[in-house]
């Protein structure tokens, strides 16, 4: 019964039992305490994990540091401040167009504001990509039907593909390039088309 309370299965009834007897029983006292520090032990232990990990993991996830990868983060830190630039009139309403242009600039400040945290903090740019992918595709398709339809100017949507470029470099920061061609590697394995073990997980 001991042994069952210091694995938390004991019922309330042989709890009352134990309290009783380690009253009057110093050897099974003693051997509880015992029982209590083994299960510590095999509960708490210092972590065995491999030096520099947190290295390997980062370095997994393609996040451009100091070197080759470098030019991304500036490159998308130029076309993050421009569309905040470029917006910033729409936004404050120094630029005609009314409550619709308003909007777009709220749309492009923030956007261009969030490249700039991606740029800044290039880890946390594939939290970003999802909805600032979604949110620039559908202004770039907006920008070409309406091109279409004559109802916009190519000068006046040229600015959508500076949004589109920015994409592309989030992408690319958030590790863009290396997620794809894993997902290739598993799509193959998956199918029999390579030599490798078939990729599980």
């Amino acid at each position: 019964m001991i042994s069952a309370r210091v694995d938390g299965e004991a019922e309330v009834g042989e709890i009352a039992a134990i309290e009783g007897h380690l009253a009057s029983c110093p050897g099974c006292r003693a051997w509880e305490e015992a029982a209590y520090g083994l299960r510590r032990t095999m509960v708490l232990r210092r972590s065995t994990a491999p030096d520099h990990l947190a290295e390997r993991v980062v370095a997994n996830l393609a996040v451009p540091h100091a070197g080759p990868g470098e030019w991304v983060r500036y490159a998308l830190g130029v076309i993050a401040a421009s569309l905040v630039v470029l917006n910033l009139p729409l936004l404050v309403g120094l630029a005609d167009g009314g409550h619709q242009s308003r909007h777009l600039g709220t749309f492009g400040v923030a956007l261009g504001i969030g490249l700039l945290w991606a740029a800044r903090q290039p880890e946390r740019a594939v939290g970003l990509v999802p909805l600032a992918g979604a949110l620039g595709l559908a202004t770039l398709v907006a920008a070409v039907v309406d091109l279409g339809a004559g109802r916009a100017a190519a000068v006046t949507e040229a600015s959508h593909l500076l949004e589109l470029v920015g994409l592309v470099l989030l992408w690319v920061l958030s590790g863009g390039p290396q997620r794809l061609r894993h997902h290739r590697l598993r799509l193959a394995a998956s199918l029999g088309l390579s030599g490798h073990p078939r990729v599980t997980g």
